[in-house]
C-alpha cells in the first residue's frame, strides 16, 4: 500500500504524478508489484498502481523532469513542498518509486507490503 496526501489524488488518476519519494532505508516495494493507493490508512483505495522502477537518490538531486513526475511545476516547487513536510529529512537519501495507474478493468491482485 502507498499513502498519498489527498491533494495528489487527481494528479495520480490523471497520470500527471508518476513518482513518489519515500524515506525508506531499503526498497520495500519491488518493480512489477501492484500497490493499493490510499489517502488514509483506514480508507478505501482510490486506485491501484504498478511499480515500474525503483531507485535511490539524494532528495536534493531530483531533476526538473522528475519534479514534474512528482506532480509539481518544477524542482523549486517540489523542494519547497518537501521542506514543509520532511524538515528532518533535509537532503537525505530517499527511495524513488515510479508507477502507473492500473485501470480497474485489468482486475489484478494487490501485492502485500
Amino acid at each position: 500500500m502507498l499513502l498519498f496526501k489527498r491533494c495528489f489524488i487527481e494528479d495520480i488518476l490523471a497520470g500527471r504524478k508518476t513518482q513518489t519519494r519515500r524515506m525508506h532505508k531499503k526498497n520495500i516495494r519491488k518493480v512489477d508489484s501492484i500497490q493499493a493507493c490510499k489517502s488514509d490508512m483506514l480508507g478505501e483505495p482510490f486506485c491501484k498502481v504498478l511499480i515500474t522502477r525503483v531507485f535511490s537518490q539524494m532528495l536534493c538531486d531530483i531533476s526538473e523532469a522528475d519534479a514534474r513526475k512528482e506532480g509539481f511545476v518544477d524542482k523549486e516547487e517540489f523542494l519547497k513542498f518537501v521542506n514543509m513536510d520532511f524538515k528532518k529529512l533535509g537532503s537525505g537519501v530517499v527511495t524513488v518509486y515510479e508507477f502507473r495507474v492500473i485501470p480497474e478493468t485489468e482486475g489484478l491482485t494487490v501485492d502485500a507490503c
